[in-house]
């Protein structure tokens, strides 16, 4: 597969379940344009402007993981205007954590996250803000504090408590792992 920022396109000769990488001026040109723009009062032309941002951040945090220096290099040269945006930084903190194989990469997506709540609109629509509940859950525990874990996955349900909310499969998740500690350590479940 290979991203191009805005969308992915597939590419023969590319190996399967990789995805390469390709910036590409006028996409950063266009990804700036957008966060520079006025936030628009039309729900819908919000909900794709949000979408795009989204899925260029997305793509951010996938330049970010990469160990190559040219990927950085372009990706340091859009972040503060990602950092500009709520939709783009939710996009490389979902992205991170996607992918994190160790504490640093998780506390950068926390850090990312933390910005996005810093900047993120009073009248962010609510399955935005359960979503953001949902990243912070899912970093917290992967740095293993699953009480706070807990308190924000049960947020994202509460804000959001459609089936596809992905906090109903993690809270599921967890609730299984205890149980199968408490059943192996003989105690019981304070779940």
């Amino acid at each position: 597969m290979k991203h191009l920022g805005f969308f992915k396109q597939y590419d023969p000769s590319v190996k399967a379940g990789s995805i390469n990488l390709s910036f590409q001026e006028p996409g950063k040109t266009f990804f700036k344009e957008l966060v520079e723009m006025p936030p628009p009062t039309d729900g819908w032309i919000r909900t794709c402007r949000d979408g795009m941002l989204e899925a260029y951040g997305s793509f951010l945090g996938y330049a970010q993981l990469a160990n190559d220096p040219r990927m950085r290099k372009h990706c340091d040269e859009v972040l503060p205007y990602a950092q500009k945006s709520c939709p783009a930084l939710i996009g490389m903190t979902s992205t991170l954590l996607q992918y994190a194989k160790n504490k640093e990469i998780v506390e950068l997506a926390q850090n990312y996250l933390n910005a996005a709540k810093a900047i993120q609109p009073e009248n962010e629509r609510k399955f935005q803000r359960a979503r953001i509940h949902y990243l912070e859950g899912k970093s917290l525990l992967m740095l293993g504090d699953t009480q706070k874990a807990l308190v924000q996955l049960r947020a994202s349900i509460k804000l959001n408590t459609l089936s596809t909310n992905p906090a109903h499969a993690l809270l599921q998740e967890v609730k299984k792992r205890a149980e199968k500690q408490a059943a192996a350590s003989g105690a019981s479940n304070l779940f």
